[in-house]
């Protein structure tokens, strides 16, 4: 009876270990987040980590080289990247096993694609492995935590005490972007107001703080309607419509002093991006299980 006790206590304590959350620091690489993971028992690689990515890639030219003891079925699937000069991939694999990365299980797919072109679309050198945003535990702590002060993520069971959330959305995840539901509010420099409501992308890969979306029915509806002022500028590439210096304010948190970008794309199912300007202001916590989007 003691022994069968102590092996229940014993994986008791086991599943405990295997749902804390695991912290992992990472750096900016061309404003990239980066960092260097262990997956399985031993094997090293360097990561590049994408927020709004459902899944993780591993890149075929380093898998066949790292040893890795895993097994493979073939799986073409077209993923995109749109904001990127590649556009998108095609995966040749996927991995049969769960992986644990950093010791969390991964939760998400693990899909095997040559990873040299877009490496190199988005500026980080020697990627092996594109970090999605499934590294969590299966058992109902889906939940990941973007610290941007501190440079750290934290996935899984998390304390709640220190992880208060101030202001929460419904989060959707039915595409490969990181999508909310909710308002922007905009106040110019000349403290012209306009709030926008729908769907929104939210990307810390973005450097500023909002890219509206000037096609969409909501934005071109609510920005002609408004005695907001617009301006536009010469760039790289092409003629730029903005609102210069203004504010962005959502989920309580306030980017301030920027330039807000007006794109012209046409029939784009969201109102714009909130970026990197905005998201380094507050923390961001990715609840999978309430599906909500919450900062603090």
């Amino acid at each position: 009876m003691k022994t069968i006790l102590l092996g229940m206590m014993t994986t008791l304590l086991l599943m405990a270990q295997g749902v804390q959350a695991q912290r992992m620091k990472y750096q900016l690489e061309n404003e990239r987040m980066v960092c260097d993971i262990t997956i399985g028992s031993h094997t090293k690689a360097h990561a590049c980590i994408d927020l709004g990515l459902p899944m993780h890639i591993i890149d075929s030219t380093w898998l066949a080289k790292s040893g890795l003891p895993v097994t493979t079925r073939k799986m073409h699937v077209n993923i995109p990247f749109p904001f990127l000069k590649c556009q998108n991939i095609t995966t040749s694999q996927m991995v049969r096993e769960k992986l644990t990365i950093n010791g969390m299980q991964t939760y998400r797919p693990v899909f095997v694609a040559n990873l040299r072109k877009l490496s190199e679309a988005m500026k980080v050198k020697d990627m092996e492995v594109l970090l999605g945003n499934g590294l969590m535990a299966e058992d109902s702590l889906r939940t990941v935590t973007l610290f941007m002060k501190e440079q750290c993520l934290v996935w899984g069971n998390q304390d709640k005490s220190s992880n208060r959330i101030k202001a929460q959305t419904p989060l959707v995840t039915d595409s490969r972007f990181l999508i909310a539901e909710g308002s922007i509010r905009i106040v110019s420099a000349l403290n012209d107001v306009v709030t926008l409501s729908g769907r929104f992308l939210i990307d810390p890969d973005t450097p500023r703080a909002l890219t509206l979306y000037g096609g969409n029915e909501e934005v071109a509806k609510v920005i002609s309607k408004s005695s907001i002022a617009i301006n536009v500028v010469e760039s790289q590439y092409g003629p730029l419509t903005i609102i210069p210096k203004g504010s962005v304010e959502s989920l309580g948190v306030m980017a301030t002093h920027t330039d807000i970008y007006i794109t012209t794309d046409k029939a784009i199912p969201f109102i714009g991006v909130l970026g990197r300007e905005w998201v380094k202001k507050a923390n961001i916590t990715l609840n999978f299980d309430s599906m909500k989007l919450g900062c603090h």
